[in-house]
């Protein structure tokens, strides 16, 4: 994609905005995916792996999280030093270049942030409870 070389709103490119609003939710999506294909293999076969297995999943989807929220927030503040306005209700940077860019990169770190606890809170039962119940006596 061709981008302009006079852009001084420091408009990110098209991945990498993507990457700083939809890094959490893909993340997310990730680690749902991993983490039932490995406890389903756990309780098919009784693998002992499972459970450090979804432990290390969890780390880098919470690394990958934190990751995409710690970019947006880095363009939401490259963006918000280019038009600062005076007034600074949430309201006062409508119709601004940087805008849009604002928008989007607040509402990626609020994702990533809320992303995160869904995240933790998913990977934590497999820390203390067991990922399959008992096989039944034959």
């Amino acid at each position: 994609m061709m981008r302009n070389l006079d852009d001084d709103a420091a408009t990110p490119s098209t991945p990498v905005l993507l990457a700083a609003l939809l890094g959490g939710p893909v993340a997310w999506t990730l680690h749902l995916f991993v983490s039932y294909a490995v406890v389903a293999a756990d309780c098919a076969t009784r693998w002992s792996g499972a459970r450090v297995t979804v432990v290390i999943v969890t780390v880098v989807a919470l690394l990958a999280t934190a990751a995409s929220g710690l970019l947006a927030r880095r363009l939401w503040m490259r963006s918000r030093a280019i038009d600062r306005p005076t007034d600074d209700h949430w309201d006062a940077r409508m119709g601004e270049r940087t805008a849009r860019v604002s928008f989007l990169m607040v509402s990626g770190l609020v994702l990533s942030i809320l992303f995160g606890i869904a995240i933790l809170y998913a990977g934590l039962p497999t820390i203390y409870l067991a990922t399959c119940p008992p096989a039944a006596p034959a």
